[in-house]
């Protein structure tokens, strides 16, 4: 399954290219705008068709939950360690949150049933910010966690194949999208290269 991570500045189309990228078959569209008010976040959710949020998560501003209960909540790492009694009022509507440590994926709560762990590979987004955990210690530490796991940083018509052998559920995509010269065709790309990957696997369980 393929996840896209809204770009963190304001960008040229954005809402859309996320109703764009829906009609493609996107699953979850992930609004992550740390700098945007509850104003500017809600704007953006009105630009939605109703029917896709259920598939647009929220990483703040979560009493948008109110005026629009369709979406979605992610909790960002920061958030979930010093947040329980956040974690108590919304649990139920936590769908997903970040890690950046193997070891309290694997010991954590489950608050969320899917998980990300970043950066995988290189960022794109983000200069310098490269992983800390090798491959293997990766592959070896997803092969008994019981939730999904959504590997993010780096996520490229090139790594896609090594986030499915490391054993990933999902990826999200980020940089890749948003300084692609045309992010729809880039989409479609990468759409169908987690497709091939996903039947691979498909095949080597049969």
């Amino acid at each position: 399954m393929l996840r896209v991570i809204s770009s963190p500045e304001a960008a040229k189309d954005e809402a859309i290219l996320s109703r764009i990228f829906f009609e493609a078959g996107l699953r979850y569209f992930h609004l992550r705008k740390p700098g945007w008010s509850y104003h500017e976040m809600g704007h953006f959710i009105e630009k939605i068709p109703i029917p896709f949020h259920a598939h647009l998560v929220v990483h703040s501003r979560f009493s948008l939950r109110k005026k629009y209960p369709g979406i979605l909540i992610h909790l960002p790492e920061r958030v979930r360690i010093r947040a329980m009694r956040l974690l108590r009022q919304i649990g139920p509507s936590v769908h997903s949150s970040s890690f950046h440590s193997l070891a309290i994926l694997g010991s954590s709560h489950a608050c969320a049933a899917h998980a990300f762990l970043s950066p995988v590979f290189p960022s794109i987004s983000k200069v310098g910010h490269v992983p800390q955990l090798s491959e293997r210690l990766i592959r070896n530490a997803l092969i008994d966690l019981p939730r999904k796991v959504v590997a993010l940083g780096g996520i490229t018509l090139a790594t896609m194949p090594r986030a499915a052998q490391l054993g990933f559920s999902e990826v999200a995509l980020l940089g890749a999208i948003w300084t692609s010269a045309d992010p729809v065709i880039t989409f479609h790309r990468m759409q169908e290269c987690w497709s091939v990957q996903e039947r691979i696997k498909t095949e080597a369980r049969c």
